[in-house]
C-alpha cells in the first residue's frame, strides 16, 4: 500500500470495452483527479478456449491479430480520456486468464483496484468465473466494484 500522502497514488483499472468496465474507468478517473493518482489501464486478450469432454480445457493457438488491435482501440481510447480530464495514465495489455493477469498486476504495489462488475460476455463469465469476483477475492488491496444503475442492467 502506498505510503505516502494520498490514500489512493497508484490506481489499477480493468478494461475490457464494455458498458461496465467503461463505467468502472470513469470511476478511476474521478479517484484519481480527487487524490491525485496515477491510473495504470490493463486490457487482457481472453485466450480462446476449446472443451474437449473427459480431457478437460485445452488451450488452442495464441489469440488472433483482431482481438490484439481491439485491445490496443480500448487503451488508446482511455489514455486520450485520461489526457483530457488531466490524469496521468499507464497502459498495460496481456494475454490469458483476466483475473490472473490483473492480480499479476496488482502486486506491483497498486493502491486500489477498480473494476465493472460484468464483462463482455456471459459465456466467458460461465466459462472463466466471474472477473470481478475471483480478484476482490485474492486481491491484497482494496477493490472498487462498480456496478450499473438498475436501469442499464
Amino acid at each position: 500500500m502506498n505510503t505516502g500522502d494520498s490514500m489512493f497514488a497508484k490506481i489499477l483499472v480493468g478494461l475490457d470495452g464494455s458498458p461496465y468496465s467503461n463505467k468502472a474507468f470513469i470511476y478511476a478517473l474521478e479517484v484519481a483527479k480527487r487524490f491525485n493518482a496515477k491510473i495504470t489501464a490493463i486490457y487482457v486478450i481472453v485466450r480462446p478456449l476449446h472443451l474437449y469432454g473427459d480431457e478437460g480445457v485445452v488451450l488452442s493457438e495464441p489469440p488472433d491479430k483482431r482481438l490484439e488491435e481491439e485491445g490496443e482501440k480500448i487503451l488508446r481510447k482511455a489514455k486520450e480520456q485520461a489526457s483530457n480530464e488531466g490524469v496521468e495514465l499507464d497502459t498495460v495489455m496481456a494475454s490469458g486468464d483476466p483475473s490472473e493477469e490483473i492480480l499479476k498486476l496488482s502486486k506491483q504495489d497498486y493502491d486500489l483496484l477498480v473494476l465493472g462488475n460484468r464483462g463482455l460476455s456471459r459465456v466467458k463469465a460461465f466459462l472463466l468465473g466471474s472477473v470481478s469476483g475471483r480478484v476482490s477475492h485474492y486481491s491484497k488491496c482494496p477493490v472498487l466494484i462498480v456496478k450499473p444503475w438498475p436501469s442499464e442492467e
